[in-house]
């Protein structure tokens, strides 16, 4: 949160809050200290979310939560979050913002590529499941 504030004071704008955000999600993604292995950036990208623009997190935690429910696949539920978020920033936020879209698409894609393993784990029909236990 602080870094994102941060990034509104230094620069003045709202292109400062974006930039700053995403330097928050790739810090995240890829910690120098961890030899750039680091999370996927769902919950990080939903704590910029929250902060930035609550309702599209609000509308990402709808998505995620249903998806879930339908599918017991986690990571299918942050895959298809995460193509909602700037979907919903497309539908939210009127008149169209091309900074905020680009920054969304971003924050969307880079929670995306995490998951390519993921990915290819669903087509592939391996990927577990929410309880399932993990093959000995």
């Amino acid at each position: 949160m602080i870094a994102v504030y941060l990034g509104k004071y230094i620069v003045g704008t709202d292109l400062g809050v974006y930039i700053s955000a995403i330097a928050v999600a790739v810090g995240h993604n890829y910690p120098i200290l961890l030899r750039f292995k680091g999370g996927k950036g769902i919950a990080t990208s939903f704590g910029i979310l929250i902060i930035v623009c609550p309702l599209i997190a609000l509308s990402s935690v709808v998505v995620f939560v249903s998806v879930v429910y339908i599918t017991r696949y986690v990571s299918l539920g942050s895959v298809i979050s995460a193509i909602a978020v700037p979907i919903s920033g497309l539908i939210i936020y009127r008149p169209f913002d091309k900074q905020f879209f680009i920054f969304t698409l971003i924050i969307g894609l880079m929670a995306i590529f995490r998951h390519i393993g993921n990915i290819k784990r669903l087509l592939n029909g391996t990927e577990r499941k929410l309880g399932q236990k993990a093959k000995s």
